[in-house]
């Protein structure tokens, strides 16, 4: 099991240019394998359809047979 961190765009300072991008290959790796098991913990006030966690684990998963959602209410 991974706790994988999460996606930021917004570079601070001591964080290489390449932040963003190091974190989503962080995460393709961590999600590619065939056994993995995605937990996706989402705000419910984030719309599904544009969660990038969710659409990074669609290109190895893209039937969603390894992924399990948990809907926070705040």
């Amino acid at each position: 099991m991974v706790n994988l961190i999460g996606i930021t765009r917004t570079v601070m300072s001591g964080q290489t240019e390449s932040i963003y991008h190091d974190i989503v290959s962080l995460i393709e790796m961590c999600v590619q394998p065939e056994s993995a098991v995605v937990l996706h913990v989402i705000p419910s006030s984030t719309d599904f359809a544009t969660s990038e966690s969710i659409r990074i684990c669609q290109r190895y998963d893209p039937h969603c047979l390894t992924k399990i959602h948990n809907i926070n209410m705040n």
